[in-house]
């Protein structure tokens, strides 16, 4: 053994050896330098140790601290020696030498290498974390024990041999060059790497949950046996060889690039993906219950033979190529997006299944198709080069009008077929849909008991068995509907003409689509104008009765003098549905002004007139309705000492602007249509005041009746859901209660202000019921209600007077109208000049 260490010169001989400085030697060193000899000159500050020759470490105990090396070279062994390297120190294994069965730790920042054809023989070796440990050459790591917590790198034709290989979470085993894992047992919970044309040899690997192995470049898997818990991935044009894997339930592979399977045996339990231009080659993928096997980007099964229990899918633009593919029982295979099945064979057993139906482009082909389990087109187009067969316990399922099977040949013993409508599709009574098209067909047909979705129509196979042809069958439109206005739809549709749009329409329709289409087609808005414009000829009403009592109230009355009013609203209403007609929103403006005058001490009198701008709108119909109203008016009060008596008649012409949307399967647009209608009212109302603790309090009782009428009307812009209605007029009269409040609180000789409010309850006397009667152009008459006046509901009114001198006056107004049906409120502001 020589043992060299460095001291700083005295001379100007940097390095210089002096005789003090050499320790026992074993054997002098050569005349010439052999291969990895370390000279005299070698030596920097430090002490290296050097075994050559046959020389032997024995049981010695050496630590490597900074700037300490050991070196076996030649035919040198470690022994049984315990060597510890510390930061900065480092071991060398060079030549033919080995590490025999010694303990070798390998701390942070320390080096442990092992170079030419040396071994790790026996020895025990750990590496920890932030330390290097190389393999390089045709070294190997013979059948040591190996803890790896740091950075272990193969090199060269570097093997692992077989070493048993324990690779920690922080652990990172790098295989590069044609280096390879060799034969025996790694045990992976950290990083495992193989690039450049590395090799997994005849490993065992078990690769933990938390453990990650990477072939990369050229390298392969060659006939490994990989236990895999964690995440195992090609890339590069790298291959799995016949590598056996066991992909258990967290594992996850992934093969991507232009990487391949090989011929590798693959039981997955968890999730395996091939991506980018991977393919699976040759390879045998076994893919078991709730297991997923999944190809997309331009990825290929090529050859490969794939036996699925779990759930299979091509995406993307993957294909099936020339792979034979098994699907077991309750299991799934799923072409989507732009895959194609190639020429590939499958079988679908009983009780699994094949979904073609989420392609984009509708059309698939395969090579042969064998099915005992359930086949789903959807609306694709199915095209098998060869023989497609279909046992009795088969099922196809297929969108009517889009998806078919074409085929060679086709063998049918039995089995059922099943047809979903489609949505975009008007389906025709009596029209034969072809479902099959073959060069030969053998065996017997489908199932005459088809299993569909058709509400209105039964569907059932031509003679050939090639096609379904749609008849009518007993059950009626209106057994699908729920509500008043859906029946009445319903019925008038069943009196259409069989090749009408919206007759063909309805046939083509599901009990659901149904119900939907007669609520769009049923112009519910024309009926629940009417209810609106009711409801709100209220406000007028209100207002008016306040001029009259406001008329009177002014103290002193000047008959000689006039008072011009002028009061600007804006109104929000909604209306509840009743389970029949939808839920609406009412919103518009409104300027009413006015003239009136005292005639007498204890009477006056005068004229208003109101322009109104207001819109209905009812979302789950797609229906709007402008109304623009203007109208006029004549009131009158009296008032004597506390009681007073007030009363008017209005008329009000409406202009009705409607637009509907209709969106059913090939009949979609809007209609319009214009129409008037008058509303007219007579009113009256008697009230006493009496005072108390100077707060106004007067106690009222009034009635009112009403008529409606709204002309015909014709709705243009898409003839076949268009309607037309008859005239109709409303009548109804209501009864009042109610009591008023108000206190007049005085500033100075010539300003006022006044706080009022008003609560009174209705009751509505007529018919709460609105309808209207409309048609089809070619339909019976059908009546449509729209939601109901409300039969007893709250008027609130509340009043504050900003300004109030004895020629002018100027007010904000809120006035609500409460019930079960109907929420109105009204903001506004009135001014008043008298003169």
């Amino acid at each position: 053994m020589l043992v060299m260490t460095a001291h700083k010169a005295s001379s100007a001989e940097p390095f210089q050896i002096l005789e003090t400085d050499l320790a026992t030697a074993k054997t002098s060193l050569p005349a010439e330098p052999q291969p990895f000899q370390m000279l005299v000159s070698d030596v920097a500050d430090g002490r290296t140790t050097i075994y050559q020759g046959n020389e032997s470490a024995g049981d010695a105990e050496i630590t490597n601290n900074m700037v300490e090396s050991l070196y076996f070279n030649d035919q040198s062994t470690a022994a049984a020696a315990t060597i510890i390297n510390n930061t900065g120190g480092a071991t060398h294994f060079n030549d033919q030498s080995t590490a025999a069965s010694a303990f070798i730790t390998n701390n942070a920042n320390a080096s442990l290498t092992f170079n030419q054809t040396s071994t790790a023989a026996d020895a025990r070796i750990t590496n920890n974390g932030g330390s290097n440990f190389v393999f390089n050459n045709n070294a190997t790591a013979g059948n040591a024990v190996i803890t790896n917590n740091g950075t272990t790198t193969f090199n060269g034709s570097a093997s692992a041999d077989n070493a048993l290989i324990t690779n920690n979470a922080t652990g990172t085993i790098g295989f590069n060059d044609q280096s390879n894992a060799g034969y025996r047992n790694i045990y992976n919970s950290g990083q495992i790497v193989f690039a450049d044309q590395s090799s997994a040899q005849n490993s065992l690997i078990d690769n933990n949950q938390t453990g990650s192995i990477t072939f990369s470049d050229n390298s392969t898997g060659a006939a490994a046996n990989i236990n895999n818990s964690g995440q195992l991935s090609f890339s590069g044009f790298s291959n799995a060889g016949q590598t056996a894997i066991v992909n258990n339930e967290t594992g996850t592979i992934i093969f991507n690039g232009q990487s391949n399977a090989a011929d590798t045996t693959i039981t997955n339990s968890g999730s395996t993906v091939f991506s980018a231009a991977a393919n699976a080659a040759a390879a045998r993928l076994i893919n078991n219950a709730d297991a997923t096997l999944r190809f997309h980007d331009h990825a290929s099964a090529a050859s490969s033979m794939i036996v699925n229990a779990g759930d299979l899918t091509f995406s993307g633009n993957s294909f099936a190529d020339q792979a034979t593919i098994l699907t077991s029982e309750g299991a799934t295979t799923r072409f989507e997006g732009q895959a194609d099945g190639g020429t590939a064979t499958v079988q679908i057993d009983q009780n699994a299944n094949l979904d073609v139906s989420q392609l984009d482009k509708n059309r698939l082909s395969l090579g042969s198709l064998t099915s005992a389990g359930d086949v789903n087109l959807g609306r694709t187009v199915l095209s098998v080069q060869d023989t497609a067969v279909f046992n009795e316990t088969s099922k196809l399922n297929l969108v009517l009008g889009y998806g078919q099977l074409i085929a060679q040949n086709l063998e049918l013993q039995g089995g059922t077929l099943g047809l979903q409508r489609a949505a975009d599709l008007l389906y025709a009574l009596g029209e034969t849909y072809r479902i099959i098209d073959a060069q030969s067909f053998s065996g017997s047909n489908f199932s005459p008991d088809i299993i569909h979705d058709f509400a209105f129509v039964s569907p059932s196979l031509s003679e050939d068995g090639t096609g379904v042809t749609l008849e009518r069958n007993d059950v009626s439109f209106a057994s699908a509907a729920q509500t008043h206005n859906q029946t009445a739809v319903a019925n008038a549709v069943e009196t259409l003409e069989p090749d009408t749009l919206i007759y063909r329409t309805i046939i083509s329709s599901s009990e659901g689509d149904a119900r939907y289409n007669f609520d769009q087609l049923s112009g519910e808005i024309h009926a629940n104008i009417a209810s609106a414009v009711h409801d709100n000829s209220t406000l007028l009403r209100m207002t008016l009765l306040e001029r009259a009592r406001q008329s009177t109230l002014n103290e002193p009355p000047r008959q000689d003098m006039w008072q011009s009013w002028l009061t600007a609203t804006n109104t929000v209403s909604h209306r509840e549905g009743d389970g029949n007609a939808a839920t609406g929103r009412f919103t518009g403006n409104a300027m009413t002004g006015g003239f009136d005058r005292a005639i007498t001490d204890t009477f006056s009198a005068g004229i208003a007139g109101t322009f109104e701008q207001n819109t209905l709108r009812i979302a789950d119909r797609s229906s709007s309705a402008d109304i623009k109203t203007v109208g006029a008016g004549i009131y009158s009060g009296w008032q004597y000492q506390g009681l007073g008596l007030r009363s008017g008649v209005a008329y009000q012409r409406h202009a009705i602007d409607t637009d509907r949307s209709v969106a059913l399967p090939s009949l979609t647009g809007s209609l319009q249509s214009d129409y008037s209608a008058w509303t007219a009212q007579i009113f009256a109302e008697a009230g006493y005041i009496f005072n108390v603790a100077d707060v106004e309090i007067e106690p009222f009782g009034g009635v009112n009746y009403s008529r409606s009428h709204f002309n015909g009307f014709q709705e243009y812009g898409l003839t076949d859901a268009a309607l037309s209605g008859s005239y109709v007029s409303f009548d109804n009269a209501t009864g009042t209660l109610g009591i008023r409040m108000s206190k007049r609180f005085i500033l100075n000789h010539a300003l006022s202000v006044d706080a009022q409010f008003e609560a009174a309850w209705n009751h509505a006397l007529g018919d709460q019921h609105v309808t209207r009667q409309v048609a089809f152009s070619s339909a019976l008459p059908f009546e449509i209600s729209g939601t109901g006046i409300s039969r007893d509901y709250l008027l609130l009114d509340a009043r504050l007077s900003l300004l109030r001198y004895e020629q002018f006056d100027l007010n904000v107004i809120y006035s609500g109208l409460l019930s079960k049906e109907t929420q109105s409120h009204r903001f506004g502001s009135t001014a008043t000049l008298r003169f």
